[in-house]
């Protein structure tokens, strides 16, 4: 997360979905001083963790954050709990194949893409970076979304499937098609 009290701006970080690179932006944009601490206990909470925790105010603020097509999103958590050994999740995760973890998934579902939107929020696509980089009068380049080669061969209509019933309101909430995992 990015909260800047100066410039009323904070970023939701939502994770694998790039923020971490975003985050990097923001600072070289608008400077470390004044934001408030990325720190683990704030780097992921939702906009509404944000304001039941800490009672903030979000109307006055810039709010924004960035969506992820939810085949990609998936996949993307899976391979990086199998390769970080320091994840908390990494010994249970590393034992499951991909369909494995998806049936674990729907068992725990753990917060999803959607719950970081907050009404009149800007969302941007990892897909259209360029939206993101226009809106903030970034250079452009920096986030590469390559996700979607890398991980074809996990891509089949069972998964997908699997997926789009547990990421549904993903789908819904940022416009993604529910037969996007085929065009990879």
């Amino acid at each position: 997360m990015y909260l800047s009290l100066e410039d009323k701006l904070i970023f939701f970080h939502v994770p694998k979905n790039a923020g971490t690179s975003i985050v990097d932006l923001l600072v070289r944009k608008f400077g470390k001083n004044n934001m408030i601490s990325n720190s683990l206990d704030i780097s992921h909470l939702t906009p509404k963790h944000l304001v039941m925790l800490y009672s903030m105010d979000l109307a006055n603020f810039d709010l924004f954050m960035t969506s992820r097509n939810p085949y990609d999103s998936e996949i993307s958590y899976y391979l990086y709990m199998v390769k970080n050994k320091k994840h908390r999740l990494h010994r249970n995760i590393v034992k499951m194949d991909f369909n494995e973890y998806l049936m674990w998934r729907v068992k725990n579902p753990g917060v999803s893409q959607s719950d970081y939107y907050w009404e009149g929020m800007h969302v941007f696509q990892m897909e259209k970076m360029e939206m993101l980089y226009e809106h903030f009068s970034f250079s452009s380049g920096g986030i590469k979304n390559s996700s979607g080669v890398r991980n074809r061969k996990y891509y089949t209509e069972k998964s997908a499937e699997i997926i789009y019933k547990l990421r549904r309101g993903d789908f819904d909430q940022f416009g993604y098609s529910q037969e996007s995992w085929s065009h990879y």
